[in-house]
């Protein structure tokens, strides 16, 4: 019964991936453009709280990222990223199958190094923060959570990590690579 449900719905899972990436550069490229690059205001102490048990149900604990207790300290598009490919992380990794992964990786890839570019000639120093936190906080979990659920590492992760001048070392602890 698993056999033919996952072999019926591989085709949909997979064309619905395909389509989720395309939406999600889609988006990011109106969002980082439009970006103010400044601290999200959350309003309230439940915001923030709620914000938090999100995104640690996700598996990022951002509790350092919260000032003057309303505000976040990341900009509003890094955000809505952090929570868009980690989401499709999560929700990928437990129903694609092993014939399902390549397109599972592609996505999460193709979204990873689509935003990660639209980042590459920002000058501005917030701009630059929240590229920092992508690179040095956010792809480290990813890489965790994918190890930890698959038994094995993201090639592709750790081909942008590698691309972008992270080191992954062994136990997905992170270090800058000295650039020459």
């Amino acid at each position: 019964l698993c056999f033919q449900l996952d072999g019926s719905l591989r085709n949909s899972i997979i064309k619905s991936l395909k389509e989720y990436r395309e939406k999600v550069l889609d988006s990011i490229k109106g969002k980082v453009v439009e970006d103010k690059w400044t601290p999200v205001n959350l309003n309230t102490k439940v915001g923030v709280n709620a914000f938090l048990e999100e995104m640690q149900e996700l598996g990022l604990v951002l509790a350092k990222y919260v000032i003057n207790e309303t505000w976040i300290d990341l900009s509003s598009s890094t955000i809505w990223f952090t929570k868009s490919v980690l989401t499709l992380q999560c929700q990928g990794l437990r129903m694609a199958s092993e014939d399902m992964m390549e397109a599972l990786d592609d996505s999460i890839y193709g979204i990873f190094n689509g935003r990660l570019m639209l980042s590459i000639g920002n000058d501005s120093s917030y701009a630059q923060k929240n590229f920092k936190f992508i690179l040095d906080t956010l792809l480290p979990v990813m890489l965790r959570k994918y190890a930890e659920e698959r038994g094995y590492e993201s090639e592709k992760l750790l081909t942008l990590a590698h691309k972008f001048g992270i080191c992954m070392a062994k136990h997905n602890s992170t270090k800058k690579v000295a650039s020459n």
